[in-house]
């Protein structure tokens, strides 16, 4: 009888043993148990802000239902809930949809059509559950594609860099940020696992996440050469040996500007310009134009601590330089491909004439995470950095949640 029930209660100590293995995993030490213990405290400085701070003016008004909800729907959320529940619409002002990219506010529709979350509530919810996973998948591709070239330590500070980072907010905010971010890792790493046809398909759907999505396209097909060097590397003596190296997969990298056609072909079909959507972000004032011209129109007024939607704020330059130097850092620092696309990403953004978003454009080049990590080797910059990063993304948290303008 008491091998019996000795029986029994090992069978029924195996799950809680197994459970107890899997939160010990690698995985949930270095990635899930930040990103909760930092979405949480995140919430709870938002729903803090909304009770104790004076709240400026939004473009969402809100929706109803549980503020911890609500608090993370500022501004450009009202955009993608207004596409997710209506589609797109061109007015010639501000108040036009087509300068945002279809990928969230399609999943939010699909999401919230497969759920029955048809209401402005409920398809925020599902924004809010996108935004969320695509973070938590891309910073398991980040510290996979990490450990590609340094150990799991660097790997390990990377995830909680990004996760403490000043503008983390709008990696979980009903923004596209996460999606992008996301996308853009997991193709390099597909890509780096010679895993072509995958990290096309990642990269397409990046174009149609953000606007500059499609020119990932440019640092994966460098990425490509590279892991086709030594074929290259014959070529000079046999040129018939050039076209042995590229072989159908590089067909792969046609799906980035495939992501890209498909919206502007929508575009053309609804609204007869296939290049409204860009010409959309006029109406903010972003025109295509050098970076050094967007600096000069930066310092054309004089420059103060920001108070609302102001064009020339300190914080926007601040994250601008610091953006500049950490992307100079990774061409010593990174592989090659990684700091072509982060350079790539930085002067796209600089090249809108505008300051006003850096602060947030900047989360989704994740080459900068890879940087700081490395520094983090050293525990006095590990330390610091923590130290000013957190409160930071306190405040800048305390300040979105509660309706002011953040970036």
């Amino acid at each position: 009888m008491e091998t019996s029930q000795r029986g029994v209660s090992v069978a029924r100590a195996r799950p809680a043993l197994r459970a107890g293995r899997v939160l010990r995993t690698p995985v949930v030490l270095d990635v899930v148990v930040p990103f909760i213990a930092s979405r949480v405290a995140l919430t709870i400085v938002g729903l803090l802000a909304l009770q104790l701070l004076f709240p400026w003016g939004t473009l969402v008004a809100r929706p109803g239902g549980p503020d911890w909800i609500s608090t993370w729907a500022r501004w450009d959320s009202g955009y993608y809930l207004a596409i997710a529940r209506e589609s797109y619409r061109y007015t010639g002002d501000i108040g036009s949809t087509v300068g945002f990219w279809p990928l969230l506010p399609g999943l939010m529709r699909a999401g919230g059509w497969i759920l029955g979350w048809t209401d402005n509530h409920g398809l925020l919810r599902v924004g809010l559950i996108v935004s969320n996973a695509a973070l938590l998948v891309g910073l398991v591709y980040l510290r996979a594609l990490v450990r590609l070239d340094f150990g799991r330590a660097t790997a390990a500070r990377a995830v909680l860099y990004a996760l403490a980072f000043p503008m983390t907010l709008f990696l979980s905010a009903v923004y596209a940020e996460s999606l992008f971010l996301a996308l853009s890792v997991a193709a390099f790493y597909h890509a780096r696992r010679n895993q072509w046809w995958v990290a096309g398909a990642l990269g397409g759907l990046a174009a149609l996440a953000r606007p500059h999505g499609v020119l990932l396209a440019a640092p994966l097909a460098v990425e490509y050469l590279l892991q086709r060097r030594s074929e290259l590397a014959g070529a000079r003596a046999d040129p018939r040996v050039l076209l042995r190296a590229f072989r159908p997969d590089v067909l792969a990298l046609l799906l980035i500007p495939a992501g890209l056609a498909v919206y502007l072909g929508y575009l053309w079909l609804e609204f007869g310009d296939p290049l409204i959507g860009f010409k959309a972000h006029h109406f903010w004032g972003q025109r295509l134009t050098p970076p050094w011209t967007t600096f000069e129109r930066f310092f054309s007024a004089p420059v103060g601590v920001r108070e609302g939607f102001q064009r020339h704020s300190l914080i926007d330059l601040c994250f601008a330089l610091v953006y500049i130097v950490l992307v100079i850092a990774s061409w010593r620092v990174v592989r090659p491909t990684y700091a072509m696309f982060a350079t790539i990403g930085l002067v796209t953004a600089l090249s809108s004439g505008l300051l006003t978003s850096i602060p947030r454009y900047g989360v989704t080049l994740f080459p900068i995470f890879i940087v700081l990590a490395v520094a983090g080797r050293r525990r006095w910059f590990d330390r610091a950095f923590l130290l000013a990063a957190a409160p930071l993304a306190g405040f800048f948290m305390a300040l979105f949640s509660s309706r002011h303008w953040v970036a």
